[in-house]
């Protein structure tokens, strides 16, 4: 994850110039479960099922030049990876939704549908979204063809804040 952090950041911001505003990049993790699911899952869902969801949010500055004058806009990206054991089949959709642990949420942002075999992304997010994740305030959900809604679930947590890059003139 560190070198999502040194690409994106590298990418957005090194390319022009120094930056003023520095990247910051945040890990965050969930342990995902089918007990966590809610409403429950349609299908049965095997015992032993369950995922592990890591990612890296950014918030990096992007600077635009001449012929527009220059202005600062802040974006942010987050990159992830989730591995998953024992599920009814393929992981079909990874989202975001917004809601407390063992409630309804709402949606917030859709990692990939469909999903890979390996699902794993870089995504753009809004300020809003970044502000409800960086306050576990957001949680995992991976869908199956079996359960579509979501199959196993895990609230998002913040693990570590990394300090901005050194960035060489």
């Amino acid at each position: 994850m560190l070198v999502a952090f040194g690409a994106i950041t590298g990418a957005v911001a090194a390319s022009l110039g120094p930056p003023r505003i520095p990247s910051v990049g945040y890990k965050l993790q969930a342990q995902l479960d089918p007990a966590q699911m809610v409403p429950a899952p349609a299908a049965a869902v095997p015992a032993a099922a369950g995922g592990s969801f890591r990612a890296l949010l950014v918030r990096a500055p992007v600077y635009t030049y001449p012929p527009q004058p220059r202005s600062i806009k802040i974006v942010w990206k987050l990159s992830w990876r989730l591995t998953v054991s024992s599920l009814t089949g393929p992981v079909t959709k990874v989202q975001v939704g917004q809601g407390a642990k063992g409630q309804l949420g709402t949606p917030l942002a859709t990692l990939c549908a469909p999903c890979g075999s390996l699902p794993r992304g870089i995504v753009s997010v809004t300020s809003a979204q970044a502000k409800v994740i960086l306050a576990n305030g957001a949680y995992v959900t991976a869908a199956t063809a079996a359960n579509s809604t979501g199959e196993i679930r895990g609230q998002l947590t913040r693990v570590r804040t990394l300090p901005p890059p050194a960035v060489k003139p």
